[in-house]
Parts: C-alpha cells; sequence; structure tokens
C-alpha cells in the first residue's frame, strides 16, 4: 500500500507537548495519526474526549470555597468601606494562624 503525506495545522505549543507525550510512550505523531484513522473507519465517529463532569465541578466548587471571604453584608454596616470590611474579614478567618 503507498503511503501518503498528512498536514494538518495545529498551535505549536499543543503539536510540542503531545509530541512530548507520545514520546515518553515509544510512539510517534504519525502513530498517533494512524490511530486516529483506524479508530474513525472501525466506529465511523470522530474520537471524542470524555471527561468526568463530576470531578472538576466538585475541585472547583472547593477551590471557590478555600478562596472566598465568607462576609455577612447585612451587618458590615452602610458606613464601612470595602477595605476594612476585606480586613475585618481576613482577621476573622486567619487570625489563628498568626
Amino acid at each position: 500500500m503507498a503511503d501518503t503525506l498528512v498536514s494538518a495545522r495545529i498551535p505549536k505549543a499543543k503539536k510540542e507537548s503531545v509530541s512530548a507525550l507520545l514520546a515518553s510512550m515509544d510512539a510517534t505523531v504519525s502513530d498517533l495519526i494512524q490511530r486516529s484513522f483506524d479508530y474513525v473507519l472501525a466506529t465511523k465517529e470522530m474520537p471524542s474526549v470524555q471527561r468526568s463532569a463530576e470531578k472538576p465541578v466538585d475541585e472547583f466548587e472547593a477551590f471557590c470555597a478555600d478562596c472566598v471571604l465568607d462576609i455577612d453584608w447585612s451587618v458590615a454596616g452602610a458606613d464601612s468601606s470595602y477595605d476594612s470590611i476585606i480586613r475585618a474579614g481576613k482577621v476573622a478567618d486567619y487570625e489563628s494562624l498568626a
């Protein structure tokens, strides 16, 4: 069977990252393309990345909880400045670390 050259435009950083990963798996970009073509021929579908939606959302919510300063705005007072409210919230949350 005669071979043909396949050309594609992708971001350079993506190509370099994938090439490094493939090298760690003792594979090449040509191996990846061959397997991709084999997959499409076998399934008649494009390969898709399946990610668990729950884990990243849970991790993001935990990250947000760690980064957000919970301020009770109802007792903050109308005459309080934003900076003084934030400072008081940080003191309440982080005073034990000092």
